[in-house]
């Protein structure tokens, strides 16, 4: 019996080893670089999440070096470190990293220190903020970095390499800065950060290799390079030499395809392809005879593809069409496949929704005018005669909160009928409903967009976090919970009393 139990022991220590150290802390950023104008407080974002089964409590620590004592002659470096919290469900912090009052450029990592079958450390790093006299011409890029999570020894360094015996200049200057001193050695300074400059290169030729090799930019590259696209520019940002993000632009003509994603270990977590014109779809949809319908009856509309996003992840993807007509009004197509089935497609109409009711309003505004110069004839005297009325305008549209309540109001009625993704997704329309008439032009808007809408505000994290589960119920890929749905419901009900609070 006793053999027996030991051997089930290890299995079960086998079986387990895999699946804690699949977990980890992630830090993520939507953009490597950021410009703010001198004298201005420089806050930058960052996404949070513990994929352990519990909340990790640790040490936040963002370290600021300035690249290049040239710039305004600020000749500072630090580090400030605080308790901080990772959570099981994501959430979005805006972190405040100080002020310039002279233009300067910093290089920013932000680290996580945490306790979790040993010291562990999620480090985001290549963070470059830069503070300008005119930030009106400096675009933010989109380029999103990813964190890497490793054991980290007492000495700082991965868990498994050896423990050098004397310092080099890297350890003299991460020593100092974790002391908050400011380096006195700026040539030190300059050597260090040129060092890290000729690793970042060698890492930049590892991350291209990668990426150029992954399953899915090659898919893409195949398919984009079929319709006449070539690549014209690629740009690789390494935080290792497995991980890190990347950009690739194709262009056919005039039109442009950016193809940008994250890579985790030397592989690609996704791709997104964005353009501004219609470019090849996956093959299951474009096979698809609902979509086909669809793109038919917009072609004969007048409207023509303004927008594709198609987001490839292993094993499913998720396309986002917009459609224009020559009014400028936008429609949009959504649809997702899963192993080379389209398991969802939703459209919005082509018509227009006042379309129905124009020739009612036309002919009620004709009865009244009538009915006034009947009036006047009869009550008219040949005195001055009284100006023409005005024909009345339509009658007012319903307003984007009522439409809102009114699809909550829907979506309970789904779920108390059984239909769960129908549920969830009119919840999530609430939710984009509301939050395009408060923050944007009152356009519809994808679940993408409305983030970043109120990734500045203080509900941002609750409105994320309900995107996200409508997104993956209501397209067959979640399980619901009754009481989630109606908890979110009534979340949504409570904010559509009340405006969007910054932060």
């Amino acid at each position: 019996m006793r053999p027996f139990v030991t051997i089930a022991g290890i299995f079960i220590i086998f079986l387990c080893v895999p699946i804690a150290g699949a977990s980890e802390v992630a830090l993520t950023t939507p953009q490597s670089e950021y410009y703010f104008p001198t004298g201005r407080e420089a806050v930058i974002p960052f996404t949070i999440v513990s994929t352990y089964d519990h909340d990790i409590t640790g040490t936040l620590t963002r370290t600021e070096i300035l690249m290049g004592p040239e710039n305004g002659g600020a000749q500072t470096a630090g580090v400030h470190s605080q308790a901080f919290s990772a959570f099981t469900e994501m959430r979005t912090v805006s972190l405040p990293v100080g002020t310039s009052d002279v233009p300067a450029e910093y290089l920013l990592t932000i680290s996580f220190d945490y306790q979790e079958g040993g010291d562990r450390r999620s480090s985001l790093g290549g963070i470059a903020v830069h503070f300008v006299m005119d930030a009106g011409n400096t675009g933010n890029n989109q380029d999103t970095l990813v964190s890497t999570d490793n054991g980290i020894t007492s000495a700082g360094a991965p868990s498994g390499s050896p423990a050098p015996a004397t310092k080099s200049p890297d350890q003299d200057l991460q020593a100092r800065l974790q002391n908050n001193q400011m380096p006195q050695d700026i040539a030190l300074l300059k050597n260090t950060l040129g060092q890290e400059r000729n690793v970042s290169g060698s890492d930049t030729d590892s991350l291209r290799a990668y990426v150029l090799s992954d399953p899915i930019v090659l898919s893409i590259n195949q398919t984009l390079a079929g319709a006449g696209f070539s690549l014209e520019n690629a740009d690789f940002r390494p935080v290792s030499a497995s991980s890190g993000s990347f950009t690739l632009t194709y262009k056919s003509g005039t039109k442009t395809v950016q193809v940008s994603g994250p890579v985790q270990d030397t592989r690609v977590g996704f791709a997104e392809e964005i353009s501004n014109s219609a470019v090849p779809l996956p093959q299951p949809l474009e096979d698809n005879t609902t979509f086909r319908q669809y793109g038919n009856s917009m072609a004969e509309a007048g409207f023509t593809v303004s927008r594709t996003r198609i987001n490839v992840t292993p094993g499913w993807d998720t396309i986002n069409l917009s459609y224009t007509n020559q009014g400028g009004r936008i429609v949009r197509f959504n649809a997702q496949v899963e192993g080379g089935t389209v398991v969802a497609a939703e459209g919005e109409s082509p018509e227009d929704p006042l379309a129905p009711i124009l020739p009612v309003i036309s002919f009620g505004a004709i009865l009244l005018i009538s009915a006034g110069i009947w009036y006047l004839a009869r009550t008219h005297n040949g005195g001055v005669p009284l100006p023409a009325p005005l024909p009345p305008g339509p009658e007012p549209q319903e307003s984007y909160r009522k439409i809102a309540s009114r699809l909550l109001d829907e979506a309970e009625r789904e779920a108390a009928g059984g239909s769960w993704p129908e549920a969830y997704r009119k919840t999530g329309r609430a939710v984009r409903v509301f939050v395009s008439h408060e923050r944007g032009d009152g356009r519809e808007t994808t679940s993408t967009e409305v983030e970043r809408f109120v990734r500045p505000s203080a509900d941002s994290a609750g409105i994320g976090y309900i995107l996200e589960r409508c997104r993956i119920v209501g397209f067959a890929r979640g399980t619901p919970n009754p009481a989630e749905l109606r908890k979110m419901i009534k979340d949504i009900r409570v904010l559509l009393k009340e405006e969007l609070v910054a932060g």
